[in-house]
């Protein structure tokens, strides 16, 4: 990851999984190049995406494959986001005098 980067929540990423049980390729494919294009910097989120978004014909498989890869990166970035130094405001627990 790079540093001072933004990257997509795991709100972000349920998101995408929701849309993906709907069913509609066309809607996923949609989301998934919504979400792409705003977090550019995402990597793990473009190589999950990458094949909905350029993959003609996808077959059950492939969405089972995609799904799990967005479940373990959905896990991944609510740990992120609960603590650590990976946190917008990782500051924010420090009193005003300890600044």
């Amino acid at each position: 990851m790079h540093e001072g980067s933004i990257f997509a929540s795991h709100y972000v990423i349920n998101d995408i999984l929701m849309t993906i049980e709907r069913g509609d390729l066309e809607d996923v494919r949609r989301i998934c190049d919504k979400y792409v294009s705003r977090y550019k910097s995402d990597d793990e989120l473009f190589q999950i995406c990458n094949r909905i978004l350029f993959e003609k014909e996808i077959s059950q498989d492939v969405v089972e494959e995609i799904s799990s890869g967005l479940k373990a990166l959905s896990s991944i970035r609510r740990l992120e986001g609960s603590g650590g130094s990976n946190i917008w405001f990782s500051d924010r627990r420090k009193a005003d005098g300890d600044r």
